[in-house]
């Protein structure tokens, strides 16, 4: 009976023994497993290290990128206003030149008529003093020939009174 029950309690324990040898080879794969896993865990923090030193390093370039751009923007802003003010001084001068264009225009159309005006006064004035010459000529004529009648009569007059101082 004793040897019965030693028997039975050797099956019994070397089923135990099976079953902690399966829980050792569970146990050792799961550990193998966990090893693995850690060296998998430790290859991917490592990749995660260089992807995180080159996210930073992105992170950087974007954050100088980003600062070009908002410097480019601010030049660009300015060289908006600085078009817009030289447009506004343009159409400034535009409508300045027009304007003296205008000026200048009525400036030549009132001197044109200025010295129309002046020539016609002047071709009026040598027209007048053409006739004043022209009525001066014609008296001076007059006057000769008045003179000269003058001198004939007195002529006359004195030969008359030599005659009569002759004869006397």
């Amino acid at each position: 009976l004793e040897k019965d029950q030693l028997i039975n309690k050797l099956k019994e324990l070397e089923v135990v023994d099976q079953q902690h040898r399966a829980l050792l080879d569970r146990w050792k794969e799961k550990k193998e497993s966990e090893l693995q896993a850690q060296g998998e865990l430790l290859h991917l923090r490592s990749q995660n290290s260089k992807f995180l030193t080159e996210l930073q390093r992105y992170q950087v370039n974007q954050d100088q990128l980003e600062t070009q751009i908002s410097n480019l923007l601010l030049q660009l802003q300015q060289l908006e206003k600085e078009v817009q003010s030289l447009s506004q001084e343009k159409q400034t001068l535009n409508q300045r030149n027009r304007a003296l264009e205008s000026q200048l225009d009525a400036n030549i159309e009132a001197y044109q008529s200025d010295v129309s005006n002046r020539l016609k006064k002047a071709a009026l004035d040598l027209d007048e003093q053409r006739a004043v010459g022209e009525k001066y000529r014609q008296r001076i004529q007059e006057l000769e020939a008045q003179q000269k009648q003058t001198i004939e009569q007195y002529d006359k007059q004195i030969q008359i009174q030599a005659k009569l101082l002759h004869q006397k």
